[in-house]
């Protein structure tokens, strides 16, 4: 850090954006991989804007997050065996 504020006088904060896909969040809803990206992103520096790129996940390591407040449940109804909607 004192490298670059010597050559650029780093006086603005710099953010890190990262965006986390849907696949491990619609594949699982508990468990694995999506245990593991939600606690990364749990335990990111607060200088960093995490975005989720999905609107609606059943990932209950997803609820309550702060960083997930805008991904609803999913809500689409059951199929029956048939393959119709109940």
């Amino acid at each position: 850090m004192y490298f670059c504020f010597l050559l650029f006088n780093c006086s603005a904060k710099l953010t890190m954006k990262i965006l986390f896909d849907y696949q491990a969040f619609y594949i699982q809803d508990a468990g694995g991989v999506s245990n593991s990206f939600v606690q990364l992103m749990r335990h990111l520096p607060s200088s960093t804007e995490v975005k989720l790129a999905m609107r609606e996940s059943d990932n209950v390591h997803l609820q309550g997050q702060s960083f997930a407040q805008d991904v609803r449940p999913a809500s689409c109804p059951p199929l029956s065996a048939q393959g119709r909607f109940v």
